[in-house]
């Protein structure tokens, strides 16, 4: 085996939407920090599955230069989840629906408008926090509660994961806001903005605490710096950004209720890990110098103005006269 065939099996990994799934599973954790076996399978049958449809999706969209030998690691997660699952009903109930699922979405769901998200809030979020609050013995009415809320939240913000590919998707045949629309991105990130407005009413729904708040002004920020980055076309700073910030909610939630060491240092790390290959990203590109972080932060400021000026006379119904100032021309 070729290093570099190795490296690029592990980047179709797409190790950091694993990590969606597993600080999902953090969250009934932080509730009930019981580490009982049949949870462990049941997160390393998260993590078999999430590598083998993340492998299998690029397979499929052609994003690496895979071995020939792919298929033999496919078919080896596979039946390496399986056995697994052999001990339990349960684990083997969740790896059945994974991969309908898993197979649903990389061969149905993006053709259809929204299903594609769908079927990711349900897969890294709905069913990791059902199944982990079963194996935690934690009150049914309480899990449907928090694992409905998780996926209603995601369900409004995962189609931001389309908007760096949204080029390829279109030469593929995929349906997504940014493919359909022209104004496909703004849409999206109104989506977003529901999504914030629900990720603060959690603050009162499940009785966090005020470190929650001080997250989700991070978060706040991180949005419009997502903003600005879909202004300026840099999708890939943009999507990878979108997933940080993504296991950092979780990351939020889980710290705000957790007092176990070994689980809010596993959520810490988890976050951690994704603005580690954010802060990669960027080193790579040459954007962590001093000059152009100034620089970007100057013109981040301008868009900011800009943008609320803009805001404020469309919402005094100057329309006219918000449409010349976005365009320079007052």
């Amino acid at each position: 085996m070729k290093k570099e065939e190795i490296l690029n099996l592990v980047k179709a990994t797409r190790i950091d939407r694993t990590l969606f799934g597993l600080s999902a599973l953090l969250i009934p954790i932080a509730y009930n920090p019981i580490y009982k076996l049949d949870l462990i399978l049941f997160c390393i049958c998260c993590v078999l599955l999430y590598s083998f449809f993340g492998i299998h999706n690029a397979k499929q969209d052609k994003d690496h230069n895979l071995p020939g030998y792919t298929n033999l690691v496919l078919i080896f997660f596979v039946i390496l989840s399986f056995l697994i699952a052999l001990f339990n009903k349960s684990i083997l109930t969740a790896v059945i629906l994974y991969l309908f699922l898993g197979f649903f979405y990389n061969t149905v769901s993006r053709k259809i408008l929204l299903l594609d998200s769908t079927i990711l809030s349900m897969t890294h979020y709905l069913l990791p926090i059902l199944f982990c609050c079963y194996f935690l013995d934690i009150e049914f009415m309480f899990s449907m509660k928090i694992a409905i809320y998780f996926f209603i939240v995601s369900l409004f913000y995962m189609p931001l994961k389309n908007i760096r590919g949204s080029a390829e998707d279109k030469k593929r045949g995929y349906k997504s806001l940014t493919t359909l629309y022209p104004n496909g991105a703004q849409i999206t990130f109104f989506l977003m903005d529901i999504s914030f407005v629900l990720m603060t009413i959690s603050y009162f729904i499940f009785d966090l605490e005020i470190i929650y708040l001080f997250c989700l002004l991070i978060i706040y920020l991180f949005e419009r710096i997502m903003k600005y980055l879909e202004f300026k076309g840099e999708k890939i700073l943009l999507a990878k950004i979108f997933r940080a910030v993504d296991i950092f909610f979780c990351s939020a939630f889980v710290l705000s209720k957790t007092t176990n060491f070994v689980v809010g240092v596993l959520s810490f790390l988890f976050s951690f890990t994704t603005f580690y290959f954010v802060a990669r990203y960027m080193r790579i590109k040459g954007y962590i110098t001093i000059s152009y972080l100034l620089s970007s932060i100057k013109e981040f400021l301008m868009w900011e103005i800009d943008y609320f000026n803009t805001a404020l006379l469309f919402f005094l119904s100057n329309k006219q006269m918000a449409k010349k100032w976005h365009n320079g021309k007052i």
